[in-house]
């Protein structure tokens, strides 16, 4: 079964909801490479 499909729609939908907040925004993820790949730098993503 294949399940990565889902994981990467909300990483996307994350990075889309984080970029368009002003300042620095802490973003908690449990896989920090992928979401750090889609954020600009204003964006601290974290793991959980």
């Amino acid at each position: 079964m294949r399940t990565a499909g889902w994981r990467d729609a909300i990483d996307a939908a994350l990075a889309v909801v984080a970029r368009e907040r002003k300042g620095r925004v802490p973003v908690f993820t449990s896989d920090v490479d992928d979401l750090e790949r889609l954020v600009p730098s204003t964006v601290v993503v974290r793991k959980a």
